[in-house]
């Protein structure tokens, strides 16, 4: 039977593959989960239609569960960008700071 913490290690990886051929995410560890942000395709939320986007992913501890519902601990946004020199100038000043900003703000 897998590790619990290597099958969530193995799917946060998986989460942080992009569909664009030599992507690569940038992560921040931290000591109980990371961040992650990943230039990759995703959806529009006005029209539905597919379009490159920055994907910011925050893991955590998961937790039991919470009002009904069980929390896994991924939290995650996506920022439509215009093009892949967008994206690389975005995550170039995207640093640990934001990393942390990026995590509180999922769990404010």
């Amino acid at each position: 039977m897998p590790e619990p913490r290597a099958a969530r290690a193995d799917f946060i990886t998986r989460v942080l593959t992009s569909s664009f051929a030599g992507e690569v995410a940038k992560r921040f560890p931290f000591a109980d989960g990371e961040v992650g942000v990943l230039y990759t395709m995703g959806r529009d939320r006005a029209t539905g239609q597919a379009c490159p986007v920055l994907l910011y992913v925050a893991t955590f501890p998961p937790s039991p569960q919470q009002g009904g519902r069980h929390d896994f601990g991924i939290d995650f946004r996506e920022q439509p960008v215009g093009s892949a020199e967008e994206a690389a100038r975005v995550m170039a000043q995207f640093q640990r700071a934001e990393a942390q900003a990026f995590r509180a703000s999922c769990r404010a």
